[in-house]
């Protein structure tokens, strides 16, 4: 789901790198050639504070591509919904409306935008897939 017109930024370059190196690749080479293509790492990868509730939990790294949004590769092979859980939960304990979440699968490729409206309500689906 494009969120804003970064996202469709993300899709388009995700598509374009998995049509030139193809989905067997370190999933890492992906998350940096993204960074790269998305502004560069020192814009794009930022320490974004935890809460739970009004405790401050510390900072954990996000690649934010675009306000509020940030993207997370993954190549989880097995327990791909045990992950995605632990991705709402990490998302649930930040300021982030989404997070787009890119699987490489080794042939089932997905994209994946888990947002908090749809978390706690807001939206009647529990996150988008493409």
């Amino acid at each position: 789901q494009d969120l804003t017109p970064q996202c469709a930024d993300l899709r388009a370059t995700t598509r374009k790198l998995l049509a030139d190196w193809g989905a067997f690749l370190d999933f890492h080479l992906y998350r940096q050639a993204l960074a790269h293509f998305l502004g560069g790492e020192g814009r794009v990868l930022q320490r974004m504070p935890l809460y739970r509730g009004d405790i401050s939990l510390g900072t954990q790294a996000f690649y934010v591509h675009a306000p509020g949004v940030a993207f997370q590769v993954t190549a989880v092979t097995d327990h791909v919904a045990a992950t995605e859980t632990h991705l709402r939960r990490l998302l649930a304990l930040t300021k982030l409306q989404a997070i787009q979440w890119i699987n490489l699968n080794q042939a089932e490729i997905r994209l994946v935008t888990l947002d908090q409206r749809a978390m706690w309500g807001e939206d009647k689906g529990m996150g988008t897939r493409e």
